[in-house]
């Protein structure tokens, strides 16, 4: 995320003026105002937020009144509303409506980026919260998946029902919001729900969260695309000031909330989830997370890429590979990784040598002493790991670079892989 510039906007009037200027200087030029919108950014340094509680109704609160001080309104869900022609977006739905090559090549990219990384067979069961515009939920259904969505605005559920008859698919559509969606009814077991840019628009965030982990099903994956989850979002989660983010609040009503990457995935990580992150190649602001029930895991194993790490931990280790099938990650010479889940009790962490030489192994969290080993070439270690209570695990190699000792052209520096966790006590269930 960009840094916002400062202004001294700080009511709903002055930000009405200053977009009422940006729209009166780009008379409906989409690249002229995009690069405008800049101009519109706040600064999180004048707002008063306590980011020590972010899980209390309190900050929810106080959040809605940034809100209201930004847009000049009380939240309601009826101003996520977006009017538009019915009949013309049945042949020219967004992004074509938009006539700008660049905003249809970034959609198309984008949708093609979500499908790369749903990971799921033909066949399988897929809701869309807050349809829209209808073409994931159109392409999913035209691949082979069946598909269900929701919309709360009655035109685009409409829109999507007849887009969907003049493809002859099927799309079990409703007009609901995020917390009256049937997803949630207990008859149906959906193997993923996937939200596409939508999310940020739910004002109580945290609760849709519970919902969508204790009332879906335990196979069903949560998929979060092009949400606005940032490194460097200062609050844990709050409205977005970013100034495209104040543009729309002010000129349209929308909420737009954002995340802070690190307070998301342990949110996620605390309610039982694994979480794995997908950036897009085209846009590095453009990120999947996939999260998986960790009660989903039959045989008990998660991989260490399921178990996504915040920034500053994941900075820790070697550079990724080029390979997506991936389950693990090299360590550096010291890697540092934790889980944010309270049920998870005790567990053996998998470790494997890929090198032709021994390398030598430390692995210590607290002020326990540590577990020492000598893992040969070609050898796996399984350390029991005990009495876990989401505390920082730090794990100190020696290192080895492939290219510089002739072994491969990979030149990275490379300590252990570990190739992901063994679950042996859950408090939810007693045996995964």
């Amino acid at each position: 995320m960009r840094c916002p510039r400062s202004t001294s906007m700080l009511d709903s009037n002055s930000i009405a003026l200053k977009v009422a200027e940006v729209d009166n200087t780009c008379q409906g030029n989409d690249t002229m105002l995009r690069s405008r919108l800049g101009d519109l950014s706040l600064s999180y340094s004048d707002f008063e937020v306590d980011i020590l509680t972010p899980n209390g109704a309190t900050y929810r609160k106080r959040q809605l009144e940034i809100y209201s001080q930004v847009s000049g309104r009380e939240y309601s869900i009826s101003n996520e509303e977006i009017p538009f022609d019915l009949e013309s977006a049945i042949s020219r739905p967004h992004p074509f409506n938009a006539s700008n090559i660049g905003v249809a090549s970034e959609h198309f990219m984008t949708l093609g980026f979500i499908l790369q990384n749903i990971n799921l067979p033909l066949g399988s069961k897929i809701f869309e919260m807050g349809a829209g515009w209808g073409n994931l939920s159109l392409t999913l259904a035209k691949i082979g998946y069946k598909v269900g969505a929701c919309d709360l605005e009655h035109r685009f559920v409409e829109l999507v029902r007849r887009r969907a008859e003049l493809e002859k698919v099927n799309i079990m559509i409703d007009e609901a919001d995020f917390f009256n969606s049937p997803c949630f009814n207990p008859s149906e077991e959906w193997d993923a729900i996937i939200f596409n840019s939508c999310f940020h628009h739910c004002d109580d965030p945290l609760r849709l969260l519970d919902r969508l982990v204790n009332e879906t099903c335990q196979s069903t994956k949560l998929i979060f695309a092009g949400e606005s989850i940032y490194e460097s979002y200062p609050w844990p989660w709050g409205l977005n000031l970013h100034g495209q983010a104040v543009y729309c609040i002010n000129k349209f009503g929308w909420l737009e909330l954002a995340f802070n990457e690190n307070y998301f995935i342990r949110s996620l990580q605390h309610r039982g989830l694994t979480v794995r992150k997908h950036t897009a190649p085209h846009d590095a602001n453009m990120t999947l997370f996939v999260a998986s029930k960790i009660e989903s895991y039959s045989d008990g194993f998660v991989p260490f890429h399921d178990l996504c790490q915040p920034p500053e931990f994941r900075k820790t280790y070697a550079d990724e590979g080029f390979d997506s099938r991936e389950i693990g990650r090299w360590t550096s010479a010291q890697s540092e990784f934790m889980i944010a889940d309270p049920n998870l009790i005790c567990f053996n962490l998998l470790l494997a040598n890929h090198k032709p030489c021994t390398t030598r192994v430390s692995i210590s969290r607290n002020k326990q002493a540590p577990i020492i080993l000598n893992i040969g070439p070609g050898e796996k270690e399984s350390v029991e790991i005990n009495h876990y209570k989401s505390d920082t695990i730090t794990i100190r190699t020696s290192v080895d670079n492939p290219f510089v000792n002739g072994w491969s052209t990979d030149n990275r520096n490379l300590g252990i892989y570990i190739m992901g966790i063994e679950i042996s006590s859950y408090s939810k269930k007693q045996k995964l």
